[in-house]
């Protein structure tokens, strides 16, 4: 008989098999019931930074950047830069870009951020804004982004020096 045998036996492969695929069945319902949140959130985090991005580039380059939100089509511009922009350079639509209906609207959300009007869900005068050559905006309000579950987050300007930030909808209030 050999003596130091290295391997696995077949048992032993089997009950690890068998293990993986009972944690693949328990996880897979929570991955897939997350996804949708998982997509507004990244969308909301895109368009975050794309918001700090023109407002430094105005800095930089010490000129006025505007950003436009067109509703109707579920796009925003920036500096006439439609986004959001596939890898092959092919412009979509939010949800066809992040999937699960992501689109702007308020989905649960039952109120607006405090102090930013009215029920649009781009808040900002005539659906734009700019930032001067000082990184400073031109209005307040916010843009908010929600999926086809209801889950809502809000990317706005909360005050003229041009502050951006990205809240939550947590139920019942803004977080």
């Amino acid at each position: 008989m050999l003596k130091n045998r290295k391997g696995f036996s077949l048992v032993e492969l089997m009950v690890v098999i068998a293990i993986i695929v009972i944690l693949g069945a328990i996880s897979a319902p929570n991955i897939v019931t997350g996804l949708p949140k998982y997509r507004v959130k990244n969308a909301a985090r895109d368009l975050t930074s794309k918001m700090r991005h023109a407002r430094s580039v105005a800095v930089k380059e010490q000129r006025d950047i505007t950003l436009v939100f067109d509703t109707a089509t579920n796009r925003y511009s920036i500096d006439g830069t439609w986004f959001p922009v596939e890898h092959n350079g092919n412009i979509r639509s939010l949800s066809e870009r992040y999937g699960s209906g992501v689109a702007f609207g308020f989905g649960n959300a039952t109120d607006n951020v405090p102090g930013t009007g009215t029920g649009d869900p781009v808040s900002f005068t005539g659906d734009k804004v700019a930032f001067n050559s000082r990184g400073l905006s031109n209005k307040l309000g916010y843009v908010y982004l929600t999926n086809n579950q209801g889950d809502a987050y809000a990317v706005g300007i909360r005050n003229l020096s041009g502050s951006i930030v990205l809240r939550h909808w947590g139920g019942s209030s803004w977080e």
